[in-house]
């Protein structure tokens, strides 16, 4: 049985990635299959070399977790018996919407204290934590995870996160969120925070991370019946999809800075790109620095303040650090009713919350080394949703994680505002207050920028 369900993942994931035949296993598959016989066998998430999570078919690195399952029937009636106890206390009027809103809706009016934390009712409903233990020990989970998509790495750089088995050969690793057609601005950060002379003796490596190159769509999408519109975000709309992918790959080679992945570069593919860079950085980085930061390419870095911030923590801290920049309001912003159908928004069937759980913006944040393969793992638990920092709050929800705010991490910098702690900002602000070539902050200019 154990096999069949492998073998069967690993003929769609084969489909999805375009190749022919009888698709072979990766190393780390194996591992899973003979664990099944001999309980001494542990395979690790993740895995001792990255070697062992190359497709043999495509001779790329398949991501995938695939953990081992063997189904615990308790843990899969979990949501049942959540259910079946608050449809039995509920008396009030009858909730319509989908099942997640009538559950989240019922538990809390049932409750003494009508609680809005019972965030642990966000698909997948079981023991996470447990999960992600059991995956780390290679040791098999109780559930098969709902959110384990395909994903493999179309371009892998040979020069960032290279010494795989040593531990802390960085102080500090940095993955920059990019678009697949965002030349310019990938070029603009090469030539700005990016220069070796900025950071002295200070061990840092940086990588961008994207996708792939899609057609440009104006046609809006219909996600839990609300539409939205189609935010691709496409920079060279004149350009053909293979000659961007083309430049894309030639940009790689040529600066050996570029992670790939092969899903498609859309706003609404965020949080599976996010789920990839974690995954990636579990894979390939772990432990080489105690802490990562992961940044969008329309904020930028000040060297001699991000070195003072991160060398001023102590290292037991950094390896479970979860910090970053204070995140908005996590107020659930509703649909509007625009000629009788539902636009923008997230709905109550969707999110039956009025507030999401705490997390940083997504413009910029740090995760420490350890915590950030206890959050690779959780993903695979946690069901996809296209906001990808408040996603991520679920996620945290669910591991019963703190986030904190850094008062040197800035969305916004105003007038007459002191700036000389200043770490990371809006990139537009930043410019304005740098000398790239000495790396020192003018002071004497304030401006004023938003995001």
């Amino acid at each position: 049985m154990v096999w069949l369900t492998i073998y069967n993942n690993k003929v769609a994931d084969s489909k999805q990635s375009g190749t022919n035949g009888i698709p072979q296993l990766r190393t780390f598959d194996f591992c899973t299959l003979r664990a099944q016989t001999d309980q001494n066998i542990r395979c690790l998430w993740p895995p001792k070399s990255p070697e062992e999570l190359i497709d043999p078919n495509t001779r790329r690195y398949d991501l995938t977790l695939r953990p081992r399952v063997l189904e615990d029937e308790e843990s899969l009636r979990l949501g049942e018996q959540y259910y079946w106890w608050a449809n039995l206390l509920y008396h009030g009027t009858p909730i319509l919407g989908s099942w997640l809103k009538r559950l989240v809706k019922m538990d809390r009016l049932t409750r003494m204290s009508q609680p809005s934390d019972n965030y642990y009712l966000y698909p997948q409903i079981m023991d996470v934590e447990e999960a992600v233990h059991s995956v780390r020990q290679g040791m098999p989970v109780k559930q098969a995870p709902i959110n384990d998509p395909f994903l493999e790495v179309f371009h892998n750089p040979k020069n960032v996160c290279f010494r795989t088995n040593e531990n802390d050969t960085q102080e500090l690793v940095v993955l920059i969120k990019s678009c697949a057609d965002c030349f310019l601005d990938r070029k603009h950060v090469r030539e700005t925070y990016m220069q070796k002379h900025l950071w002295g003796d200070f061990r840092i490596q940086f990588a961008f991370v994207t996708g792939l190159p899609t057609e440009k769509s104006k046609e809006p999408i219909l996600i839990e019946n609300v539409l939205e519109n189609n935010r691709q975000g496409r920079r060279n709309g004149n350009l053909d999809t293979k000659v961007l992918k083309s430049l894309l790959l030639e940009e790689a080679v040529r600066f050996d800075d570029i992670v790939v992945g092969n899903f498609l570069d859309t706003y609404f593919n965020l949080t599976l790109k996010q789920i990839f860079t974690f995954r990636w950085v579990s894979v390939f980085c772990k432990y080489q620095s105690p802490v990562y930061l992961f940044i969008d390419n329309d904020y930028s870095i000040v060297p001699e303040n991000l070195i003072k911030l991160m060398r001023g923590i102590p290292n037991t801290f950094k390896q479970r650090m979860n910090a970053g920049i204070r995140g908005p309001d996590r107020i659930v912003r509703r649909p509007k009713l625009k000629d009788g159908v539902e636009r923008g928004g997230v709905s109550e069937d969707e999110i039956p919350w009025d507030t999401y759980p705490e997390y940083s913006s997504g413009a910029c944040y740090f995760i420490g080394a350890d915590l950030l393969i206890d959050v690779t793992v959780a993903t695979a638990f946690t069901k996809q949703f296209r906001f990808e920092d408040a996603y991520l709050s679920f996620v945290w929800a669910k591991l019963r994680q703190r986030v904190y705010a850094f008062k040197a991490l800035k969305h916004y910098i105003g007038p007459n505002q002191d700036i000389s702690d200043l770490a990371i900002g809006p990139q537009v602000a930043v410019d304005q207050q740098m000398n790239w070539e000495s790396g020192f902050l003018n002071l004497t200019v304030i401006s004023k920028a938003k995001v």
